[in-house]
């Protein structure tokens, strides 16, 4: 069940060229290029004792992040309807936050943006006050798209957050 290819599957399907994205709203559908896609799901609980990891207890078996980075050439005109122009942008940023955890949410943000400057932003975590800070997952999405894409390569490189 909470095997990361399975779950990353079924975030996306390839159909004639099209891709469908499930967004926090509902499909996102477009003709594009995945760039890169991660995980930070680790095949090991970090609990003993029992099925799943308490709250607030990290465990990469339980509950891991997902990142995808696309190229987007043109949006289905569905998505376009339904959304506006929430999804107009050169890079759509997938972010989606899994668990098997009983009660608890999937998690799931996409983002358009024209910026690869804002693709590492969107990347970017800022919880409860502390600095910004870029996850291993995310950081190892961006060196993979870096080596694809020279947009991103330049804004990975010259990013703030170290």
């Amino acid at each position: 069940m909470n095997e990361p290819t399975q779950a990353l599957q079924d975030t996306s399907r390839f159909r004639n060229g099209w891709i469908n994205i499930i967004g926090p709203r509902g499909p996102i559908t477009f003709k594009g290029k995945l760039l890169g896609e991660t995980t930070s799901f680790q095949d090991r609980h970090m609990h003993e004792g029992r099925r799943f990891a308490d709250r607030g207890q990290r465990c990469y078996g339980c509950r891991w992040s997902e990142y995808k980075i696309f190229i987007v050439t043109e949006l289905d005109q569905r998505t376009r309807v339904a959304y506006g122009t929430d999804y107009d942008g050169r890079y759509l940023v997938c972010s989606f936050g899994q668990t098997v955890v009983p009660h608890e949410d999937v998690y799931r943000r996409v983002d358009a943006t024209n910026s690869p400057a804002e693709v590492v932003e969107l990347l970017t975590t800022r919880k409860y006050g502390h600095k910004p800070n870029i996850t291993a997952a995310a950081a190892r999405l961006m060196a993979r798209v870096s080596d694809i894409d020279r947009d991103l390569q330049e804004a990975w490189d010259n990013r703030v957050v170290l």
